[in-house]
């Protein structure tokens, strides 16, 4: 049981990473190459990346903030 779960776990993990990793070389290339374009492109994707690490953490916070929230009004 455990195993699989681990299993799920870093699988979901890798294609995140590979879904991730494909746009991350091509805004880079194209910033190192086409600097017109690619470096706001670049700018957004850091931005948009950025945003895309911190929202599960911040979801998990005012999930725990409205929780321990709700407990101290009972």
């Amino acid at each position: 049981m455990q195993e699989s779960v681990s299993n799920g776990l870093s699988n979901l993990v890798m294609s995140v990473v590979m879904l991730l990793a494909g746009p991350t070389v091509v805004l880079y290339l194209m910033k190192r190459y086409v600097p017109i374009v690619g470096n706001e492109l670049w700018h957004m994707w850091s931005r948009l990346l950025g945003w895309l690490i911190r929202a599960p953490f911040q979801l998990i916070r005012i999930l725990v903030h409205e929780l321990m929230g709700n407990r101290r009004r009972h």
